[in-house]
C-alpha cells in the first residue's frame, strides 16, 4: 500500500517583486482592505514587470544595506559577505498580504524543486546575542579568507529587532546564490547543467537580453533566472492586472513557452501540462 508523507509546510515558494513600482505609483495601497486598483500606470507597470520576468528571468542582486549577526559576544558583530541572491518565502496564501507590503505585490511561485536545481536552500535562522555553533569562536571552517565564506549568506536572525516577534523567522526563506567564485567552482567541475541556469546579462551572447540589460535605469541585476515549467502559481497585485494579463497574448504566449522549457533534474509531465494557478492578491485572504 502506498504512504503518503504529510508536512505542513507549503508546495509554494513565492518570490515577490514590485516594490519599487508601489512605492512611486501608490505608496498607500495597504491603507485599504483591497488593493483594487483602476490606475492604468500601475496596471501597465506591473503587466510589464511580468512579461520581463518570463521573458529573461527573475533577477539576482545583492543587498543594498550590510546584513550582520549578533551572536557569540562578537563585537563587532559578524557581517554577512555581499552575495548576488535571489529570495522565496515558503507560505500560506492568507499570508501573503504581509509579504506583499514589504516587497511588493506580484507573487511569481515556483515548486521547491525549482531552487534544488539551483543549489537554493531555506535559511538557517539564529536568534541575535545567542551562542552558535556554526560561528567563531566555535567553529573556523568558514571565514573571511576562504572561499566557502560566501555560504554564510544563508544565515538570518529570527526578529529584526525587540520586542521578539519573530518576524524574520515568519518569512520562511529560501535562497538562492550565486557569484563569480560559485561559477568557477562549478566550471571546474565541469558542472555545466547547473551554469546554464544562470546568465549574466552583460555578457551574454544573447543579444535580446543584452539589449534588456542596457535599457534598465537604476538597480540592475547581475544574474538572471529563466523560469522553467516548475512555475506553479501567479499571485497577481490586482483583479485589474490579473484580468489584462489574461488578455495580453503575448503574457499567455511566454507563460505556454515558459511551461514547455525543461527542468535540470527533470519533472512530471502533468507539470508541463498544467497552467500556473493564477489569484490576486486580495482573493489570497481567504485561503
Amino acid at each position: 500500500m502506498r504512504q503518503f508523507t504529510e508536512t505542513i509546510h507549503s508546495d509554494f515558494l513565492i518570490h515577490w517583486t514590485g516594490k519599487d513600482i508601489d512605492e512611486n505609483l501608490q505608496p498607500d495601497w495597504n491603507a485599504k482592505k483591497s488593493s483594487i486598483t483602476n490606475d492604468k500606470k500601475i496596471v501597465n507597470a506591473y503587466l510589464e514587470r511580468f512579461k520581463n520576468i518570463l521573458k529573461y528571468g527573475l533577477w539576482m542582486t545583492r543587498d543594498d544595506a550590510i546584513e550582520m549577526l549578533r551572536v557569540n559576544r562578537q563585537n563587532p558583530p559578524f557581517e554577512i559577505p555581499s552575495v548576488p541572491r535571489i529570495c522565496f518565502t515558503e507560505l500560506k496564501l492568507s499570508e501573503a498580504r504581509k509579504h506583499a507590503q514589504k516587497f511588493g505585490r506580484l507573487g511569481i511561485g515556483v515548486k521547491r524543486y525549482f531552487l534544488f536545481d539551483r543549489m537554493g536552500s531555506p535559511m538557517i535562522y539564529i536568534q541575535f546575542e545567542t551562542e552558535n555553533i556554526f560561528f567563531p569562536p566555535y567553529s573556523d571552517w568558514l571565514n573571511k579568507t576562504k572561499k566557502e565564506y560566501e555560504l554564510y549568506s544563508f544565515f538570518k536572525h529570527m526578529c529584526s529587532g525587540r520586542p521578539l516577534t519573530y518576524d524574520l523567522f515568519s518569512e520562511s526563506e529560501w535562497r538562492i546564490i550565486f557569484s563569480e567564485n560559485i561559477k568557477k567552482i562549478l566550471g571546474d567541475n565541469n558542472r555545466n547543467e547547473i551554469l546554464s541556469l544562470f546568465i549574466d546579462p552583460k555578457n551574454t551572447t544573447i543579444q535580446e537580453i543584452k539589449n534588456f540589460y542596457l535599457s534598465l535605469q537604476g538597480k540592475k541585476p547581475e544574474y538572471l533566472i529563466p523560469l522553467d515549467r516548475w512555475l506553479s502559481i501567479i499571485i497577481f497585485p490586482s483583479p485589474q492586472v490579473k484580468i489584462a494579463a489574461d488578455k495580453d497574448q503575448e503574457i499567455q504566449q511566454l507563460i505556454e513557452e515558459v511551461k514547455n522549457r525543461p527542468s535540470r533534474t527533470g519533472c512530471p509531465d502533468y507539470e508541463k501540462q498544467m497552467k500556473p494557478i493564477e489569484v490576486d492578491l486580495d482573493a489570497c485572504s481567504h485561503f
